[in-house]
């Protein structure tokens, strides 16, 4: 099978980057977190139900006096009603001053308060919080940035079946950002988020499928969950999509239908799908591994006086492995690569690699040094349009190393 190759990614709600969504193709840490109400709303709708558990009925009319002035915006009355609640145990006016000072309302922003109350209210075992609390050490906002504390955090938001928690656990998992990598777990924790109609984790868990990752490899099954999820409008199932009905893909090839969900998703802005409609040859972007189940064949490597002025793997070995680069695109030329780097003028901020997977070459973009993956994401985050067009993704020299086959340490 030919033809331009699936877009290797799993998206996540990690809220890494502050409420923006990121669109990465690699394996990456995803913002789906465009509005910050939303969780608030989720809390807030939970917490309706915790009135139940409470001892006495004064106790649950003053909750719900409280919550409702909050919801109607009388914040004075509704911390007047609830910090008396909160002291006392009440977990649900403990999550909404917690909710009041992450936010300012009514109250001067406080980080740490409103940690303080959301742990309070956490460890009473209501599953959004626990995630809230999640986010927080997971962001290192009101406190010291801790994967382990988000990921123990999040375990337990998972368990009570929250997806968001299913999902960036899945994540963690994969990516091996506390414990080593797992991605059998990280399969089963998209499984459960895809069943819930995440439609983040469907298009991942779809991914895991087409490249037997943490699964037996399915075509059949990604297809299935890349529909679930291009159904509910994700720009990448739909591209992928495209790509399956384009080659025939666990299911019969359909030109006018491939074409179809092209558009769909070049209807969002996609790179990718608008380079395939444009006729364009089109970077295939991902990690490097992603591709190995995509057979092309590679044009003839390029001589040296072609690529003298371009630095490549050994520049990478000489990098600290603690450090990060940022990958631009992955294609399968190297004169692909060449022209992509000699068309951006980045020969003196650039690199590239070609790493041999199941007997397929790919040739990735590298782009800067960075002492650790914050200071690479905000970099990202600064370049020039028509770089972060291509949602360069945070990678470590570490792996990079390990994948040139001489990782130092």
């Amino acid at each position: 099978m030919t033809g331009v190759g699936l877009v290797h990614c799993v998206f996540v709600r990690l809220p890494l980057f502050r409420d923006i969504i990121i669109v990465k193709t690699g394996y990456s840490m995803i913002v789906k977190n465009t509005n910050p109400f939303r969780s608030l709303r989720i809390i807030l709708s939970a917490l309706s139900v915790l009135v139940l558990t409470w001892t006495t009925h004064a106790q649950a009319q003053s909750y719900e006096d409280g919550r409702s002035a909050y919801v109607r915006g009388d914040y004075a009355r509704a911390q007047e009603l609830l910090l008396p609640l909160a002291e006392e145990g009440n977990a649900g006016a403990q999550t909404i001053l917690g909710i009041m000072y992450d936010y300012g309302h009514g109250v001067e922003k406080d980080e740490v308060k409103a940690l303080d109350w959301y742990l309070r209210a956490a460890v009473q075992g209501d599953p959004a919080v626990q995630y809230k609390v999640g986010d927080r050490f997971f962001q290192g906002i009101g406190t010291e940035q801790n994967y382990r504390e988000a990921l123990e955090w999040w375990e337990l938001a998972a368990s009570g079946g929250y997806s968001d928690a299913q999902f960036n656990l899945g994540l963690m998992y994969y990516r091996g950002l506390v414990t080593p990598p797992d991605f059998a777990r990280a399969a089963e924790l998209f499984q459960r988020a895809a069943e819930q109609e995440n439609s983040y984790a469907q298009y991942s868990l779809a991914v895991m499928y087409s490249f037997g990752e943490g699964v037996d490899k399915s075509y059949g099954e990604a297809l299935k969950w890349l529909e679930k999820s291009a159904a509910q409008g994700l720009a990448q199932a739909q591209f992928n999509l495209g790509v399956f009905y384009e080659n025939g893909y666990g299911v019969e090839k359909n030109a006018a239908t491939a074409h179809a969900w092209y558009e769909k998703a070049a209807a969002q802005d996609l790179a990718e799908a608008k380079a395939k409609l444009a006729g364009l040859t089109s970077p295939v972007e991902g990690q490097t591994t992603s591709l190995a189940q995509m057979p092309v064949e590679n044009a003839d490597t390029l001589d040296e006086n072609q690529t003298h002025d371009i630095r490549q793997q050994e520049w990478v070995l000489q990098q600290p492995s603690e450090y990060y680069t940022l990958q631009l695109v992955s294609v399968l030329k190297e004169q692909d690569i060449v022209n992509f780097i000699r068309a951006h003028g980045i020969e003196s901020e650039s690199a590239y690699v070609a790493v041999m997977v199941n007997g397929v070459t790919h040739y990735n973009a590298l782009y800067g040094v960075y002492r650790s993956y914050e200071s690479a994401l905000e970099a990202a985050a600064e370049m020039p349009d028509s770089l972060a067009e291509l949602k360069p993704w945070a990678r470590s020299f570490r792996v990079l190393q390990g994948m040139l086959g001489q990782n130092r340490d």
